[in-house]
């Protein structure tokens, strides 16, 4: 017999973490990166989280709700290459997250001298 112990709150935003950087690496070939602040990561977990299956439902929201957001900002052409996408969740709005999207910082040792 295996018992599996409840994850804590700590271990299920690690899960949230884990996969945001697993749609971050489909998006290197972009030069995209993500950011995700504790609203939108407590919002995850409000919404997905089920005592009963754990962390697993976890991956399916943020595929339906946040990869696919993604996927129509791409399309639209309003998430340039070279982004870092600023990810957040403001409570009343019909959204489950809001993006602010920003250039990535250009790299400043290229920039230096000898």
């Amino acid at each position: 017999i295996v018992v599996f112990n409840r994850l804590g709150f700590d271990n299920l935003r690690s899960v949230v973490r884990l996969q945001l950087s697993q749609i971050e690496s489909r998006l290197a070939e972009r030069d995209i990166s993500l950011t995700m602040d504790d609203e939108a990561i407590s919002h995850v977990l409000q919404e997905s989280y089920d005592p009963l299956y754990g962390a697993r439902p976890i991956r399916r929201f943020l595929e339906k709700n946040l990869v696919t957001a993604i996927s129509k900002e791409i399309i639209r052409g309003s998430l340039p290459d070279h982004s870092v996408i600023n990810i957040t969740h403001v409570d009343g709005l019909p959204e489950d997250f809001v993006f602010t999207v920003d250039p990535k910082p250009e790299d400043t040792d290229a920039d230096m001298k000898p």
